[in-house]
Parts: C-alpha cells; structure tokens; sequence
C-alpha cells in the first residue's frame, strides 16, 4: 500500500498572486524483501529486511522500490532526495551500508520467515531470491541482483538512529524514474561483505509499527495561487527584501507583539529559531 504525503515550506519571495514553494513529499515503499546468498530464500511479507553478512557468514541484501507513479504533479524534477530507512538492529555498532540503483524488475511474494525474520523462508511465486528477480520464471541477469556498477548513496549505520541515504545521484535516480517510470525498480541495499557480522536490520512496508516503514523523501518547487485581497485581509506578516539584497525584512503591519520565527533549508532542516517582538 503507498502512502504519500505533502508538507509545504514558504520559500522567500515577494507578495505575488503566484508564490514559490518548496514542496515535501514523502512516499513509503510499495515493495521490499531480502535476498540470501545462494539459498532460494526471501522474505516477501516480513517485517524486516537485512542488508550485510551474518557471524556464519551467510550474506543478505536488501531490496525496496517506491511507487512515484502519483507522488508528483506531472512533468516535475526534484532538487534533492533523502532515501530513509529505520534502524532496528546493527552488528557491530555501525556498519556501512550502500544502495544502488536495481535494473530488473523484481518481486514480492507470500513469503514470511519466523524468528525475526533473519533467516528467511522458502521462496514463494513472486519472490525475489538471490539467483531470481521474480521466483521461479524470472532469474537475475548476475546472481545477487542486477545493479548498477555505481552505489547512488551510502550511509553509516548504527542501531538507535535512522539510516538516511542522499547524494545527488540518488537524486539522478528519482529524477530518471519520474521521466522513464518503466525502469522503477528501487535500489539494492548492500552491506560490507568482505567480513562477517555485518548485519543491519531495517523495518519494512509489512511492519505492523507504520513508523518502520521505509520513507522516500522528495523535495521540489511548486507554484501555489495566492488571493492577494484575502491575504492582505488576513495576513499578520509581511516578508519582502530591502534595497540591500542580504536584509530581509519582516514586518507585522496589524497587531503588535511577540512572535517565533524560524527558518527551514529545503531538506526541513530547521537553520534558525528566534522570539521576536514584531
């Protein structure tokens, strides 16, 4: 099931009847699983995916894909992306985990593994496993899933924080999906396979907890229509820029008192908070 959702960040601009937006949307995957090396297992319907190398050097990869289909307004490019997944469990502290751009169409099956889904379950129609895209018709072109040669973006994982992937490649990713919807087919996630216990977990879109679920964060500019009546009515701020183009100039033409401003970059990143007396 996809789910989008919009938040809005009022870029600065003069008082127009069109008004410059930076506009957020975040989007939950609509595929996921782990595939295990040399073993038809998956685990279509769990609760997590896994990425890196066990202690008995059993190798996993993760794979997630977002439906971007109705995530955007026609013929729109992103500035930027944020891939994010939440961490569940990290052996050891932290471990590095990098995504790259899937180029077969993959599945999702029925299956489900036990015992907190590390050690995966036998392979159902549909499924991705380590030497099939889509079980039992379909084998990847290279056993461990075709990708490409380049990771897009990489992240230190540790267990109590979030993995958060972003580079501008990804954003090439997302961009070149929008435009070629076809060749959607996510990303691999794939672990430091070059020595044992290396494992992340991750939650999935089947995490019964909807706060687990893998995010696709999308950042764009959008034009918003704007009553300039109704806002002169209603408005208790004025934002416009001075003869001096480094001062900005924010001014409550109404009703005196104290008020919060604060600034966000176009990543919701908060850059300042003041109390004001306007």
């Amino acid at each position: 099931m996809k789910h989008i959702f919009l938040v809005i960040f009022l870029a600065l601009g003069s008082l127009m009847s069109l008004s410059s937006q930076t506009m957020e949307v975040e989007v939950t995957s609509s595929l996921d699983n782990t595939i295990f090396r040399d073993l038809e297992l998956s685990n279509g319907l769990g609760e997590y995916i896994f990425a890196g190398t066990t202690k008995l050097d059993v190798k996993k990869r993760g794979l997630v894909q977002f439906d971007l289909s109705d995530a955007l307004p026609a013929g729109t490019l992103v500035d930027s992306a944020l891939l994010i997944l939440v961490t569940s469990k990290v052996k050891p502290a932290s471990t590095v985990i990098k995504a790259y751009r899937v180029t077969t169409e993959w599945g999702e099956g029925s299956s489900k593994a036990s015992d907190g889904d590390g050690q995966g379950a036998p392979a159902t129609a549909g499924d991705a496993t380590w030497s099939h895209a889509i079980f039992p018709t379909n084998p990847w072109i290279k056993s461990g899933g075709d990708h490409d040669l380049e990771f897009s973006a990489t992240d230190t994982v540790s267990e109590g924080s979030d993995a958060v992937f972003r580079s501008e490649r990804l954003t090439l990713d997302v961009n070149f999906w929008l435009q070629n919807p076809s060749d959607n087919f996510g990303w691999l996630l794939k672990g430091d396979e070059s020595t044992t216990s290396t494992s992340a977990k991750f939650g999935s879109r089947d995490n019964n907890d909807h706060t687990q679920w893998p995010v696709l964060k999308l950042y764009y500019q959008g034009t918003t229509a704007v009553n300039e009546q109704a806002l002169d009515k209603q408005a208790k701020l004025m934002i416009y820029q001075s003869g001096d183009p480094s001062t900005l100039i924010i001014e409550n033409p109404r009703n005196s008192g104290d008020a919060r401003v604060e600034i966000f970059s176009v990543t919701g990143t908060k850059l300042w908070s003041s109390k004001t007396e306007l």
